[in-house]
């Protein structure tokens, strides 16, 4: 099928070339790792559910947002969002690594 291995195990279609997911869909997938005792019951599935709260924003929300950002602080945000999103790349990558791993 269509489906990465990652957007089978969170229960959601291949986000495409585009990598732009169904924010629907994440908000579902985040829902679902809050039910999840191992992840609810520790220090740092609380914390990564904390962070993927707060990320998983639509794109008219962060449409918004853009038009709200004072002019003199745009840079210094878009500088911010963008060394965000390479952490968040960076993990991403980690996770696939670790799964890759522990399926040989």
């Amino acid at each position: 099928t269509g489906e990465s291995k990652h957007a089978k195990s969170a229960g959601r279609a291949d986000p495409g070339a585009g990598g732009a997911s169904n924010p629907s869909d994440d908000l579902r997938s985040v829902q679902l790792l809050r039910a999840d005792p191992s992840v609810r019951f520790t220090e740092s599935g609380r914390r990564l559910l904390r962070l993927l709260d707060i990320h998983a924003i639509s794109l008219p929300d962060l449409e918004t947002l853009t038009g709200d950002i004072p002019e003199h602080c745009v840079d210094m945000v878009a500088d911010v969002a963008r060394s965000c999103a390479s952490k968040w790349e960076t993990f991403a990558a980690l996770l696939e690594q670790r799964h890759q791993r522990k399926r040989r």
